[in-house]
């Protein structure tokens, strides 16, 4: 069976909300993020939100502070949309090549409130990885070698998840040793998968804690 690796792009949907936002006050913006572009996708929303109310914080506190690098950011998000469109199936082959992946994935492109550049869930019922371009950008991984390493990251995740068929339990698992060992066991899968020891979250030291995906992570 030939794995495939499925993405939703909502980043044209993203474009369409922020050419007229843009102008708009930062209160419009968000509000407007919430009504105009989250709307059509809720269960990616909900899961944004629930990020941040598991935490007791107000998302749009956290917004008030990410919304007004989006200009600066801009350009490298759209670079980092264009090179996961780009590098996504050969990322699938090689899973399914070196860790006999036998699942197929979806990514999922958006523009959040910083849950994270890579964040490993289920949407729509299926493995997936959710791909934050605001935390990308922010981080400066939208070159295709280092979005290589961050989805190689996420499917090793995946994989871990779906060996030991524990997707909620594994998502919700806040034992400091389990985290530690999952980490572990992706940055194995990343290195396998790419075809060399590869350490883009290890040089940030704030990334590499946001970006452990634990389908729950703060920035």
């Amino acid at each position: 069976m030939k794995q495939q690796c499925k993405i939703i792009d909502t980043f044209p949907s993203f474009l369409t909300h922020w050419s007229s936002a843009c102008s708009r006050s930062l209160h419009e913006q968000i509000e407007l993020w919430l009504t105009s572009y989250m709307k059509k996708y809720p269960e990616l929303l909900q899961k944004q939100v629930q990020c941040y109310e598991d935490e007791n914080i107000d998302w749009r506190k956290v917004a008030r502070k990410i919304f007004p690098t989006f200009p600066l950011r801009f350009p490298l998000m759209q670079k980092a949309r264009e090179n996961i469109k780009t590098i996504c199936n050969s990322i699938c082959m090689k899973a399914s090549q070196r860790l006999e992946l036998n699942f197929n994935i979806t990514l999922v492109i958006y523009v959040g409130i910083g849950c994270g550049a890579g964040w490993t869930t289920t949407y729509s019922g299926q493995p997936s990885i959710l791909l934050g371009l605001e935390n990308i950008a922010e981080q400066k991984w939208h070159t295709k070698s280092k979005l290589q390493c961050l989805i190689s990251h996420e499917i090793g995740h995946l994989v871990h998840m779906k060996w030991r068929d524990e997707w909620e339990t594994f998502e919700k698992n806040e034992d400091p040793l389990f985290q530690l060992y999952s980490e572990g066991f992706a940055q194995r899968c990343e290195h396998v998968i790419v075809g060399k020891e590869t350490w883009h979250m290890a040089r940030n030291k704030k990334m590499a804690f946001m970006v452990s995906t634990k389908t729950k992570l703060l920035s």
